[in-house]
């Protein structure tokens, strides 16, 4: 069973609010007026900045990835949710994590400045992953083993950090909180 086209708007209309604010980054506004760290979010309590800067992105390599991977790991949820746990879950699980990311640093006295969608879609991952936990006992293993495999080749490529400028505690906190709400939202036997 296909998603069709229709279950896959609201994925669409997330990479098009992305591509729109990355467009207009260009020409519009400051990304540091957006961005956030721990020095905005908690000794300045701009705590919308966890939101808005899920929007925001780096350069053109930074979006590219991160749209492939929201639209990858969106299908299950798309399939299997009602539209409004979809966004849930999304939104939840970036801002959660965001917070988490900003309350870490902030207690470690670092202030990176962290942008990007990848929070959320890593809590996306998180859901995948509740999915296939919860409906273990109603899965063929094999189909079972292959995707929690797939999953885990996804979650080692971004949750193990490098020297790259990839926020990974962003990427982990996103992973956590979206497992801990797809373990409470998502139903079994869907």
């Amino acid at each position: 069973m296909g998603l069709s086209i229709k279950k896959q708007i609201p994925v669409y209309i997330l990479i098009a609010a992305n591509v729109i604010i990355f467009i207009l980054g260009f020409f519009a506004y400051d990304k540091y007026d957006w961005m956030m760290n721990a020095q905005t979010v908690y000794a300045d309590h701009e705590y919308w900045r966890v939101l808005s800067s899920m929007f925001l992105h780096a350069d053109i390599r930074h979006i590219t990835f991160n749209m492939i991977s929201l639209f990858g790991l969106s299908g299950l949820v798309l399939l299997t949710q009602p539209v409004w746990k979809y966004y849930t879950l999304y939104f939840a699980s970036g801002i959660a994590g965001g917070l988490a990311d900003a309350g870490f640093r902030y207690l470690m006295r670092d202030n990176t400045w962290s942008l990007g969608a990848s929070g959320a879609i890593m809590g996306l991952l998180g859901v995948n992953a509740a999915f296939y936990i919860k409906n273990r006992k109603l899965l063929d293993k094999a189909v079972l083993k292959s995707q929690l495999l797939r999953l885990g080749i996804y979650a080692a490529i971004n949750l193990v950090p490098d020297s790259s400028s990839v926020d990974y505690l962003g990427h982990l906190f996103g992973f956590i909180f979206g497992f801990l709400f797809g373990m409470i939202l998502v139903k079994r036997g869907r």
